[in-house]
């Protein structure tokens, strides 16, 4: 790859011209210093020309289009595949027109019949691929700082701790505020065919949803579309932010009263093209706060919906919130008429679909829960057995040993200590 542009060095410029004369007087007639450039070598035709490319690597190369051994088009292809960023002037000649609609066609930044080519032309070409350059390094620049800024919101959805919290907060806070005022966020993720289990998206399909539900923006690295998409927002505009998840998965945000049409979208790709993609609907957002939370009970309720094998999904939304509150509630004792509550409908009827859908009471669920939450703490924690109690919702530290020994066959301290030998053979 060629060397990024620095604002405090001079455009490098190649000249590619079978002509000497031609080489010569662009040299000596032109004010390089003026645009900020200096040639760094010249060429007799493309393949001497691509050598000096590999070598010099230019910013921009000036080159004729009919040469002995390699012509123009086929340097232009050549540094084209290799050096995207390089700007190309074509020299042509007037029967030379059909190749320089080719260069234009490459992506060439101007061309200049020899003819005609005189100082005024000159300079108004070089004024305006340096402004180019400039846009190129301004583009560079707003790339790194957004790739930065991405990093802090994947940074959080991997480890989550605490200087992680604040480094979103603050972004929240200031840039990307535009987020947190009546936005709604989607998480999406592919559900696979009845033959596959798999829940995460390939990174093919993310890039297709991506380029399918993020318009009027447009298909751009993500870093990028990110920081514009913002930008969008802020301004009023339409728009929509897409962020691909550490576990495969996406979220899309947009404001909530485009929701509708950005769900109509998603309908739309799901039926035409992904019928296993899935997504969950979060909002209205208002604060960063709020933010985080929602985009942390989204991830939450995915991750149940994997953990958790569902026998019937009808009312499943309901099921998986009830399910997600019980987990974070174990430690309060958490009862049937109070998740019922919770979530909304009445506890007979909860009581019924709760386990329609999962195939055990709410009871049983429940005394399930704390018997597996019991496990893991005894396992992997250091915690006293009346801690251990306590986090599960049992306030009687004897009636929890009584309880935990009935239910798996060793008292809690037998059970720490058959996990922690097996965890640690060599002790």
């Amino acid at each position: 790859m060629a060397k990024e542009l620095r604002r405090d060095l001079p455009l490098k410029v190649l000249i590619v011209d079978d002509e000497q004369l031609v080489r010569k007087g662009l040299r000596m007639t032109v004010d390089w210093g003026r645009h900020g450039m200096a040639v760094v070598g010249d060429a007799p035709n493309g393949i001497l020309g691509w050598e000096k490319v590999l070598n010099h690597e230019p910013d921009i190369v000036i080159t004729d289009i009919v040469m002995p051994e390699m012509d123009g088009i086929e340097l232009a292809h050549k540094i084209r595949h290799r050096y995207p960023h390089v700007k190309i002037l074509f020299l042509s000649c007037h029967r030379d027109f059909a190749y320089a609609q080719q260069g234009i066609q490459l992506g060439i930044s101007d061309y200049i019949v020899k003819t005609s080519m005189g100082d005024e032309e000159m300079e108004r070409c070089l004024d305006k691929i340096r402004r180019e350059c400039e846009l190129h390094l301004q583009n560079q620049s707003s790339m790194a700082a957004s790739e930065d800024e991405m990093q802090i919101v994947m940074e959080w959805l991997r480890v989550q701790d605490i200087t992680a919290d604040e480094r979103l907060v603050a972004k929240l806070n200031g840039d990307w505020s535009w987020m947190t005022r009546g936005g709604c966020i989607f998480h999406l993720y592919d559900n696979g065919s009845a033959n596959n289990s798999s829940f995460s998206m390939s990174d093919d399909k993310r890039k297709e949803y991506r380029n399918e539900v993020s318009s009027p923006i447009g298909p751009e690295p993500e870093p990028k579309a990110f920081l514009k998409i913002g930008e969008a927002f802020a301004s009023g505009s339409p728009g929509r932010a897409f962020l691909p998840c550490p576990d495969g998965t996406a979220l899309l945000a947009c404001h909530w009263a485009e929701r509708d049409t950005a769900e109509h979208e998603l309908l739309h790709l799901k039926s035409s093209r992904n019928p296993g993609l899935g997504w969950r609907l979060e909002g209205p957002v208002e604060g960063g706060v709020r933010w985080i939370e929602g985009v942390l009970r989204l991830l939450r309720l995915r991750a149940i919906e994997r953990e958790t094998r569902l026998v019937s999904r009808q009312h499943k939304e309901d099921i998986l919130s009830a399910i997600d509150y019980i987990n974070h509630h174990l430690h309060l004792d958490p009862r049937v008429g109070e998740i019922a509550d919770r979530i909304g409908i009445s506890r007979s009827y909860f009581s019924t679909v709760f386990k329609e859908a999962t195939g055990s009471s709410l009871i049983d669920f429940l005394s399930q829960k704390k018997l597996e939450r019991a496990q893991n703490l005894l396992a992997m924690t250091d915690y006293r057995m009346e801690e251990v109690a306590e986090k599960i919702g049992i306030g009687d530290v004897k009636y929890f040993a009584k309880w935990f020994k009935k239910s798996v066959g060793f008292a809690p301290g037998q059970y720490r200590q058959q996990t922690k030998r097996h965890q640690n053979p060599m002790n």
